[in-house]
């Protein structure tokens, strides 16, 4: 299924844009009859040698000048969607050889998702942005960062935006020509039966209350598998577990089960996580986002225009992916966003980085647009929206921002001073449907306020309960380097314990002291964050949570670390965290813990504890054994205990 509601054409596209569009064709094929050359920059056909003539000046400078007007008449992408639902649950089944259950009992709603790879496409060079980081440090000798910056993230930011600010090139010209298309994917996720591998993948939608079976078909002859960031979610079993593998022939079942009393609807992202694999896979386009739809469940509040408000979506998923920071995988040129003036839009933001040096990127809005931000990692704020406007935002390598936005005037969206997206205001009427009024027939205007101007608290499930006034259950350090959390190596058959050689108890509220996590953003699977104190960076809220964390260990608050605290509740079983510079993990910046329950809290311990094993697998390659498990067999993972005996 495609998504076609953003940005659907109006009478004034018609009217506009189809003549332009028709008008600049035709002048081209009036220049190639009066044997013109056409020109180098022309951005509607391919480039061809052409015959030279000495006539025909005037129409090919027309042609120019019109197809200069055609791309104004552009919105932004319009992505594909992974789509669940009952019926493919029940089409599954007829080919349901491996699993004795069915499919349509088993699961809610279903759908099927492919890897996919284009030998075509070039991967980025892992050490391209190296060279950048390079270059950034030579032009800083020239241009040093501002002296009134206190935070070391700040200046680790900032040094790449000092740079932008004087080199806007960024190799564009030369990164165009190699690249004249403006999606395809060395890797990536497609829907079955699309024909091209594109980046960022196709949107995800979920709902909140449901089971979902997604079935992730492999293709090619590399292994991945993938993870689903941000999720509330069990990592093992047949959920989100980083060691699974997919193979070019394999069909594996992933069960997403998210109840409503213990998950809230959000913005997340789907990508491969691989060990030894992953940086590649995402960096050549193997991501994309996906979306949790709180449905008719509450979200703290009833308020219509706040509903329409939390609805009135736009998209915009950033990467450097490629050696450049675009928006929605547009090299070519700026996203555009046509927007109503002064309306408020829900503008879902993710932020990818691959870069192997980088832990975030701050991003900025010129005037023109007030933005104030409504959800970090998928979370809504406790108080909705943020009391103030802010027009620079810093994300990590891995970040989202739910932020509501209302324009009065065209204005740019900048990553480290290039411009990667412009809202635009749409000047045409706009028409009200039925959908635009309440049962009394008023007009319901969307808005972050209630009654549109109240702000208003967020529903909090247990996972986000405020644990700043209760009592913390256990202390611990995490001190993450380039190469090894906790002085440990990555090793997935050996977890990081408590001080005392335990492992981690269900249900308990830790406090966590982070340590060098200003250029290592820390990534914690299944449980986020909540910020405790004031000294987490400028890019996190006391109070609010987050899954990913750059922290402020500048010199004036080295002696107040930056502290989270989080609950380990819903979920339990083994926990990754990592390093979210995807370099630094694949040399060894990650662990994990095993989260473990005791007879004492069994009242207390969901159902759906452990995650089960099955189904897993909908199909093996040809050649391996027909059984359940053949091509992704369970795995138990050893606790703390069994170490210590």
């Amino acid at each position: 299924a495609k998504h076609t509601v953003l940005n659907t054409p109006t009478f004034w596209h018609f009217v506009c844009c189809l003549p332009l569009s028709s008008l600049a064709w035709l002048l081209v094929v009036a220049c190639r009859c009066c044997r013109s050359p056409l020109p180098k920059k022309s951005t509607m056909v391919t480039r061809r040698r052409n015959r030279r003539s000495n006539g025909g000046v005037i129409v090919p400078v027309l042609a120019v000048m019109t197809m200069s007007l055609v791309p104004l008449c552009r919105g932004e992408r319009v992505y594909d969607e992974v789509v669940f639902d009952s019926k493919t649950c029940q089409d599954l089944d007829q080919n349901n050889k491996l699993n004795s259950k069915s499919y349509a009992q088993y699961f809610d709603v279903c759908a099927i998702m492919e890897f996919c790879e284009d030998p075509t496409a070039e991967l980025p060079q892992r050490n391209d942005r190296r060279r950048h980081r390079q270059r950034r440090l030579n032009h800083n000798e020239k241009y040093p960062p501002s002296p009134q910056l206190t935070s070391d993230a700040e200046i680790y930011f900032e040094e790449e935006a000092d740079l932008a600010e004087h080199h806007h090139d960024y190799d564009d010209d030369d990164h165009n020509k190699k690249n004249e298309k403006h999606y395809n994917a060395r890797f990536g996720w497609k829907l079955i039966g699309a024909k091209e591998c594109l980046w960022p993948g196709p949107i995800m939608r979920l709902e909140r209350g449901l089971k979902h079976g997604l079935f992730v078909k492999g293709s090619g002859g590399n292994t991945t598998n993938l993870h689903f960031h941000g999720l509330h979610a069990a990592g093992h079993g047949n959920g989100d577990d980083i060691l699974r593998e997919l193979r070019g022939g394999d069909t594996l079942i992933y069960e997403i089960h998210l109840p409503a009393d213990r998950h809230m609807g959000g913005t997340h992202w789907y990508h491969s996580h691989l060990y030894h694999e992953a940086w590649d896979q995402v960096l050549g386009g193997a991501y994309g986002m996906m979306i949790i739809h709180d449905g008719d469940h509450d979200v703290g509040t009833t308020d219509a225009g706040v509903l329409k408000f939390l609805a009135n979506e736009r998209i915009m998923i950033l990467d450097d992916t490629h050696g450049q920071w675009v928006a929605n995988g547009n090299r070519n040129g700026l996203e555009e966003y046509r927007v109503h003036r002064d309306e408020w839009y829900r503008l879902r933001i993710l932020m990818v980085s691959a870069d192997g040096h980088s832990s975030g990127a701050h991003v900025r809005f010129e005037s023109g647009c007030e933005v104030r931000s409504v959800a970090h990692d998928g979370i809504l704020r406790t108080t909705v929206p943020k009391d103030i406007a802010e027009d620079r935002f810093p994300m990590t390598s891995s970040s989202r921002l739910d932020a509501a936005i209302r324009c009065t005037k065209n204005a740019k969206v900048t990553i480290y001073g290039r411009h990667v997206a412009e809202f635009k205001i749409r000047e045409d009427d706009r028409r009200l449907s039925s959908d635009d009024h309440d049962h009394d027939n008023n007009h319901i205007v969307p808005s972050p306020y209630e009654n549109g101007r109240d702000s208003w608290q967020s529903l909090r499930l247990p996972y986000l309960m405020d644990l700043r006034n209760v009592p913390v259950d256990n202390t611990w350090r995490i001190d993450v380097k380039g190469k090894s959390l906790n002085g440990l190596v990555y090793n997935a058959s050996k977890p990081l314990c408590n001080v005392d050689g335990s492992d981690f108890r269900y249900g308990s509220v830790q406090e966590w002291t982070l340590k060098n996590t200003v250029k290592h953003p820390l990534h914690v699977h299944m449980y986020p964050m909540q910020v405790v104190t004031d000294y987490c960076g400028d890019g996190h809220d006391n109070g609010e949570f987050y899954d990913t964390i750059v922290s402020d260990t500048s010199r004036r608050n080295r002696q107040y670390p930056c502290l989270v605290r989080t609950r380990l509740i819903d979920v339990a079983g083994p926990v990754l965290l990592h390093c979210h510079i995807l370099f630094h993990a694949e040399r060894g910046a990650q662990g994990w813990f095993h989260v473990v329950t005791g007879n004492d809290e069994t009242d207390d311990i969901p159902d759906e504890i452990p995650q089960p094993d099955f189904p897993r697998v909908h199909e093996c390659e040809e050649g391996t054994p027909t059984t359940t498990d053949a091509c992704d067999p369970p795995r138990v993972f050893p606790k703390c205990t069994d170490f210590n005996a």
